[in-house]
């Protein structure tokens, strides 16, 4: 940028990417809303990176917030993004909301896969809800 050249969205995924990847969401957001600002096309990558994030830090609220971001700003939402708030629930020992957020991804016409199913049994777990577990087995 300091010779002139403004990067693209492709540039801009994977610098927010890495600075996912090292857990800085803080920063990675500072970066996307620069991004808008610079009229600069905000991908389902860069959001599902924002996502995962935040879901490995357990935080569902910010993370339920960059999916209905997502949703405003017209990008569609695919079984990554739902799979990532589903597994920040289930990091947060919150079943019931993990299993909400499959419903809604249902709902929605996204069909889970086994990382969303993994992120649910994960949540029955983590709560003491073997039978539940094994229901979403079946």
């Amino acid at each position: 940028e300091t010779a002139g050249a403004q990067p693209n969205s492709h540039a801009f995924l994977a610098i927010v990417q890495s600075i996912c990847k090292v857990g800085d969401v803080t920063r990675a957001e500072r970066l996307v809303a620069k991004m808008q600002a610079d009229k600069v096309e905000v991908g389902s990558g860069t959001y599902n990176a924002l996502i995962s994030a935040c879901a490995k830090k357990g935080d569902i609220e910010r993370a339920e917030q960059w999916l209905q971001q997502m949703a405003e700003k017209g990008v569609q939402a695919d079984v990554a993004s739902y799979s990532a708030v589903v597994h920040a629930c289930a990091k947060a020992n919150d079943l019931q909301r993990a299993e909400a957020w499959v419903a809604k991804m249902e709902e929605a016409g996204t069909e889970a896969n086994v990382v969303t199913y993994n992120s649910v049994i994960n949540a029955c777990a983590r709560c003491g809800e073997a039978g539940r577990a094994g229901a979403w087995l079946n």
